[in-house]
């Protein structure tokens, strides 16, 4: 999940508690905002959903964390409805050591930019496309797209936030076309499109951020996918746009439950959502070619992030949400499971079990994993068999992981002004290859 996402979600979410009877004045609630915006960047580690108590509203978002180490290599195989147990299993390496010529291995690149923050960068050859904290008088805003080239140090602006309290993100690229979420804190929004061969800039869809969301554009080939929420009404829909043609269409309407967290993705030609109904959780299926659309039941009643690769819907599956004991501002989802559907066998395959949140992310037969004791894993399907690697990190406070376009796995980093060669409004950010 992205931090521009997560933020929105937060706001949301107070709009929703301890705003709800408009109580407060502009600028409390902007400031109440700003605290909660800056102490989740100091250390956005986990994958939560806050929500703030009355008393409590001016106190900044604790974030809870941990994971069971003992947990994470226990492998469980859950059946839907009534289907055999599966055969696969499973074996843990770790990289670098003992290392055969069909097992991956993996090597870190740690690049620092001259800003003091950023937001989901993805590269491309040598070059890394990255929203970055461009006005230093501004300084929570993510505002300015850069074009950075890796070798060089040199970048040039590719577009400025039209929005004041900027937070873009949701970078998103392939040969032909390159995607981003331009986002305010005030809850504006709107998806945007570079074509690379024209240089033309496009914008597909905005909103105006009262009472309505947009979240998780997905790029594939020449289609743009998001989730619309409608707040007030507690509706989702999913979109699908052609850019080729500009047509839009609705493909599915459904409740927005919030102990769910609605996204969705695209890959091999499929767009995969989630949805909550009638107590049990559900990944819908949809070919972009035949426009056939396949429904299966998820092992939890609701899903909070899925993505499509292979025949396979990798996914957190959780059983609801914790609400905190008396004094506590933070509830969570609770029973957090790791894993994916096989399709083909119609068996869902649990890669951690119990957890508790982390970072996480899927690509074309891969899951990672940056659990809460800052160690990262790749979960790799090879030969019936699921092999886990873990991958040494060169820099310490990862703050979160993704893969983007290209495989290419991306950590985050929290500066720290002790770090060797460190210098004032400079960042780092990790870029893991495959060798």
């Amino acid at each position: 999940m992205n931090m521009d996402q997560q933020l929105n979600h937060l706001k949301e979410i107070m709009d929703q508690t301890i705003f709800k009877k408009d109580t407060l004045s502009s600028k409390k609630k902007q400031e109440i905002y700003e605290n909660a915006i800056v102490t989740k960047r100091k250390k956005r580690h986990h994958f939560s959903a806050p929500v703030l108590s009355i008393a409590l509203a001016s106190c900044f978002i604790l974030l809870i964390a941990g994971l069971s180490l003992t947990q994470l290599f226990y492998k469980q195989s859950q059946t839907l409805s009534h289907l055999p147990e599966p055969q696969n299993h499973f074996r843990s390496i770790i990289a670098n050591e003992n290392k055969e010529d069909n097992k991956p291995d993996y090597e870190e690149t740690v690049y620092y930019l001259p800003f003091q923050n950023y937001n989901d960068p993805v590269i491309d050859g040598n070059q890394m496309f990255v929203h970055v904290h461009g006005d230093r008088n501004k300084h929570l805003d993510i505002d300015t797209f850069i074009q950075y080239n890796l070798e060089t140090n040199d970048y040039k602006v590719l577009y400025k936030s039209s929005f004041s309290q900027a937070d873009m993100g949701n970078t998103q690229l392939n040969e032909d076309w390159i995607m981003w979420k331009d986002f305010s804190r005030s809850g504006k929004s709107k998806i945007m499109t570079l074509n690379r061969s024209t240089g033309e800039m496009k914008k597909i869809t905005e909103i105006s951020g009262k009472n309505e969301a947009l979240r998780s554009p997905t790029l594939y080939k020449e289609y743009i996918a998001w989730i619309y929420l409608n707040i007030a009404n507690k509706e989702a829909q999913v979109h699908l746009h052609h850019l080729l043609t500009g047509e839009t269409i609705i493909l599915a309407n459904f409740n927005y439950n919030p102990e769910s967290y609605p996204t969705v993705h695209m890959g091999d030609g499929k767009l995969v959502w989630a949805s909550h109904e009638d107590g049990k959780g559900f990944f819908y299926l949809y070919d972009l070619e035949t426009k056939n659309k396949e429904k299966y039941e998820a092992p939890a009643p609701f899903v909070i992030y899925a993505k499509y690769s292979n025949r396979k819907i990798y996914a957190i599956n959780s059983s609801g949400k914790v609400y905190p004991q008396e004094g506590r501002v933070t509830q969570y989802w609770d029973e957090l499971n790791y894993g994916f559907l096989d399709i083909n066998k119609k068996e869902f395959h649990t890669i951690i079990a119990n957890g508790k949140r982390g970072w996480f992310d899927a690509y074309d037969d891969k899951m990672v994993f940056l659990d809460t004791e800052d160690v990262l894993y790749v979960h790799e399907f090879q030969k019936n068999h699921l092999n886990s690697t873990k991958v040494p990190l060169k820099n310490e406070d990862p703050t979160s992981v993704s893969f983007d376009n290209d495989g290419n796995i991306i950590i985050d980093y929290m500066i720290q002004s002790f770090d060797k060669g460190h210098i004032e409004n400079q960042s780092k950010v990790g870029v893991i290859r495959e060798n």
